[in-house]
């Protein structure tokens, strides 16, 4: 320093304290003052200004010895105010000389290092500060001190500047030994903490300063530490083990934290040998030198917990009590995480084996963990799936089964691997967050490490987030674990619930082929135990479900749908047969689910990426079948007609082709194209003759059915009752079991005593109905042809025949109403709630059974039926077919002054309703209940003209 300097230079050697005092804790409310420290720092236009304004009288050197006897007494903050204002104005003037310029940069540097470490923070703003004034320093040929190149050495360390300050370290003098040895293990630690990309730089570091001869025992100690640290990050467990083997004898006499430090290193070790026991008992040793309050306090803690867990059995109660101590302790240190994925391994195993609700508490924890490693809030209660919770899950292994069953995989695969991780976390942060100087250890606390309070948003709080790949991967593997057992179990809503975890970790587009795969299988079997009956039960189809287990399960089943196809576009590359897997069922859950869209672009891209497998013929005939029930009949008759066509192509395309016959005429059936009618007819014909699969096949009876409503439907009513017959009398079980019964033609089953069954859909009750309508039109045909001259014996025959099917439709339009009725009393199930065409099927078979006593000549029982009809539908406009049916009935059986009041009855009814209402083509008000209420109002005036005679 220049002798214009009036004041002693503080900073050669001989006057360089040897070391500052420990760093006082910081408190948060301390903190206000850390902006005026970088305000103060900066060298700013608001700085200049301020000056200039100020207008201070010319200092030519007091201001440095004021700001160098504030730095000698610890007030930094004052010292950076009496530069700045004072001394920092006289720079443009060029009033100072370049030896006061020199030592005003050096000073502000020296105030700004040695406040910042007051506070115990380490900003980068300051830090950079700190550099840019000692290279203003050195740019006006400044002479650093010792001291000086030991903070700007710290500061590189402190911005990350590595190579940097290893060079820096190496300009460090002799006298500064014990600053460079501080700074050589700050290095070290940087060098352990920066990958494999260092290990030989933190390896040669480590290898020279154990060769300091003047180390003593805590620094070998320390040095120790590090070299097995490196050898276990290494992946050499067995030689780090060694390693502290060999040195502890010599370092026999030293006790305190760093052997503690030291024992858990060789812990670690044993761990990583899979030698659990040895690592209880180092570890034990280590928690008894450590204390609660040192810094690996958390971390001694949860690798005790860890060890117990390993050991398993009768051990995992203690291991659960010791997690939960971590998190009570040390809510957010950096073992919480680790801590969270243990407890919910272990509350896991204890679920399975002795307390099952605590997978409720494995759940959760595993969702804080979760929410951990996302930067997440936390929430207050664990997540319910969205769907199936409301049903009953799988009753799992009895209670105590494998009670002393080792521990999980999940847990035994992350053994080796977080050891290293261990291992690699060399550096320690100190209280505010800046890691410590001049080889100082992390000091005491009055709270125990990482018990720092936790930050509030909205219903939870957000922690640190734990970025730790190592982790990540760990947890993901732990989750995958547990859902795996789960499934397992059969138990699928809790399966369900880790894996919706896992994925929630990975991310869709990240989650592991596997996770999707059992995502995937979890929603498929949760629907099929929507869909069940019970136990060995075949499933219901989604139509015939309630609507709420009808929504649950199309749910589970688009879910399913959605994850088979994610795995399959992840494995097109790798697994071609588990592509085409996934993307089969993916097909058939979409299917399934009634997404017909979704299922038809599946089972299309199926058949064009696997044209050998033995499934596509059925791939393409579902593709046929979703393309007909998207209403695209052209499509879907191409795709049947391929089927067709290939018959002989392979054996599994016999069966398929079958199967295409009736589809493909109930497509041509639904184009709305006549001609198209006669070849689907034949289509139909060829199956019920038995040339395709014989008649104890599911096909015959579709297409007995298909041929009977056509039948209907184009009004051939004598053919319609032929088939419509045929297939009411074949029961379900004749078929089959492909009974020689199966191959007879059957009487109509009598449906008197019809109830339906909970798995009837209406469509049983529709076909009575048809087959009922189809007995009253022959009979109406027949009726009309009497009007045509014929022999009496022709005329006689088709009396009978039409008084018959008069009375066949009677009887069965009374037991189609009355099966109507008791399903309607019934709740609970949708196959037993009438639809709108059932209801209008009801009403219908009300007065169609009423118009059958009439045509009979039964008056008596068609004005009682009428009658019931006219009041059940009282507002309906088909209740002026009773009125009018009633009069005619009166008539016919001479009641003419009765007849004349219900037609008075009748008119007034008519003449209330608007001319729309008889636009409707579905009331049973037709062309001929017209003309009979014509002819009873002529005979009416005609009785009323004789009775004024």
């Amino acid at each position: 320093m220049s002798s214009e300097s009036p004041t002693p230079n503080p900073d050669t050697p001989a006057e360089t304290p040897a070391e500052p005092a420990p760093v006082p804790q910081v408190r948060w409310k301390h903190l206000w003052q850390i902006p005026a420290a970088i305000a103060g720092a900066a060298v700013s236009i608001g700085a200049i200004t301020y000056a200039i304004k100020t207008t201070p009288r010319i200092d030519r050197g007091e201001g440095l010895v004021e700001a160098t006897k504030l730095i000698e007494d610890g007030k930094y903050e004052d010292a950076l105010g009496v530069l700045n204002t004072k001394v920092l104005p006289l720079l443009p003037a060029n009033s100072l000389t370049k030896d006061q310029q020199r030592k005003f940069y050096l000073l502000r540097a020296r105030a700004i290092y040695q406040g910042q470490k007051e506070l115990g923070i380490s900003r980068p703003e300051n830090d950079k500060h700190v550099l840019e004034e000692y290279k203003e320093a050195e740019s006006r040929s400044a002479e650093l001190t010792p001291r000086d190149l030991e903070y700007r050495c710290n500061t590189l360390i402190n911005l990350g500047e590595f190579d940097k300050a290893l060079e820096a370290m190496e300009q460090l003098p002799t006298e500064a030994a014990e600053a460079k040895r501080g700074i050589h293990k700050r290095l070290i630690d940087a060098a352990l903490a920066g990958g494999p990309p260092r290990a030989e730089v933190a390896l040669d570091l480590i290898t020279r300063f154990t060769q300091e001869p003047e180390l003593d025992d805590e620094e070998r100690l320390w040095g120790l530490g590090r070299q097995a640290k490196m050898l276990l990050a290494g992946g050499m467990p067995e030689d780090a083990v060694t390693r502290i083997l060999r040195a502890m004898p010599r370092l026999e006499n030293s006790k305190g934290p760093l052997v503690g430090e030291v024992l858990v290193t060789l812990a670690e070790a044993y761990l990583a040998l899979d030698q659990v026991a040895r690592a209880g008992q180092q570890l034990e040793r280590a928690q008894q030198l450590l204390g609660e309050s040192h810094v690996l306090a958390p971390r001694v803690a949860r690798l005790i917990g860890f060890v117990s867990q390993s050991t398993g059995g009768e051990s995992l109660p203690h291991a659960k009590e010791v997690y939960k101590h971590v998190l009570a302790d040390w809510p957010n240190s950096d073992e919480t995480p680790r801590a969270l994925l243990g407890l919910g391994e272990v509350e896991a195993l204890l679920a399975n084996t002795q307390t099952p609700s605590l997978a409720n508490d494995s759940i959760r924890h595993y969702s804080e963990l979760v929410s951990r490693i996302k930067g997440e809030p936390i929430a207050s209660e664990p997540t319910e799936p969205d769907a199936g919770k409301d049903h009953a899950q799988a009753d799992g292994p009895e209670k105590g089964a494998d009670e002393h069953k080792p521990a999980s995989d999940g847990s035994k695969q992350r053994a080796e691997k977080e050891t290293a991780d261990h291992g690699s976390q060399a550096k320690v942060e100190s209280k505010a967050g800046t890691a410590p100087e001049h080889g100082e250890e992390a000091k005491s606390e009055e709270k125990h490490p990482g018990a720092s309070e936790k930050k509030e948003e909205g219903n939870g709080f957000i922690p640190k987030k734990a970025d730790d790949p190592k982790l990540l991967e760990d947890a993901k593997l732990s989750l995958e674990a547990r859902f795996a057992e789960q499934f397992d179990r059969k138990d699928y809503q809790t399966a369900l619930r880790y894996a919706e975890l896992a994925k929630k970790l990975a991310g869709v587009d990240d989650a592991s082929p596997a996770l999707l795969l059992g995502l995937a299988s979890t929603h498929r079997e949760l629907a099929s135990q929507l869909l069940g009956k019970g136990n060995g039960a075949t499933a219901l189809t989604l139509a015939k479900a309630d609507p709420a287990t009808q929504r649950e399960a199309r749910e589970h089943l688009l879910r399913a749908g959605e994850y088979y196809r994610l795995h399959a576009a992840k494995s097109v590359q790798t697994d071609t047969r588990g592509y085409g897997d996934s993307l089969w069922a993916a097909a058939d859950m979409f299917d399934r689910a009634g997404d017909l869209g979704s299922s038809s672009a599946a089972f299309e891209q199926f058949a064009a990426d696997f044209p050998s497998d033995t499934r596509r013929p059925d791939a393409v005939f579902r593709l046929a079948e979703a393309r007909r029930a998207a209403g695209d009949p052209e499509a879907a008759a191409k795709l049947y007609r391929e089927l067709i066509a290939n018959r002989s192509a392979s054996r599994e395309n016999g069966p398929v082709a079958d199967a295409s016959y009736v589809p493909l005429a109930k497509t041509l059936l639904m184009d709305n194209k006549a001609e198209n009618d006669p070849e689907a007819e034949e289509l139909l014909q060829r199956v019920v003759r038995g040339d395709i699969g014989g008649t104890a096949t599911p096909m015959f009876r579709e297409a007995l059915r298909t041929l009977g409503e056509y039948y209907y439907d184009s009004g051939q009513h004598e053919r319609a009752i032929e088939r419509l017959s045929e297939y009411l009398g074949r029961s379900e079980r004749a078929v089959t079991d492909q009974t020689p019964a199966a191959n007879s033609t059957a009487s109509i089953p009598s449906v008197a005593d019809l109830v339906p069954q909970p798995t009837d859909d209406g469509e049983t009750l529709g076909l009575y109905y048809k087959l009922a309508d189809a007995y009253r039109k022959s009979a109406d045909k027949i009726d009309e042809g009497f009007a045509a001259a014929m022999p009496d014996a022709r005329r006689q025959e088709l009396g009978v025949a039409r008084r018959e099917r008069l009375e066949h439709a009677m009887a069965l339009f009374d037991a189609v109403q009355r099966a109507y009725d008791r399903a309607g009393k019934r709740t609970g199930s949708a196959a037993t709630r009438r639809t709108a065409i059932d209801e209008l099927r009801l009403r219908n078979a009300t007065f169609f059974k009423a118009d059958c006593a009439f045509d009979l000549g039964d008056f008596d029982t068609a004005v009682r039926l009428y009658d019931a009809a006219k009041e059940r539908y009282s507002r309906d406009p088909a209740s002026l077919v009773a009125m009018v049916q009633i009069v005619a009935s009166l008539l016919h059986q001479g009641k003419t002054a009765e007849a004349a009041t219900a037609n008075t009855r009748a008119r007034r009814f008519y003449e209330s309703l608007p001319e729309s209402a008889w636009d409707d083509p579905s009331l049973p008000m037709t062309r001929k209940q017209w003309e009979q209420w014509l002819d009873a109002q002529g005979k009416l005036a005609t009785a009323g003209e004789e009775g004024q005679r």
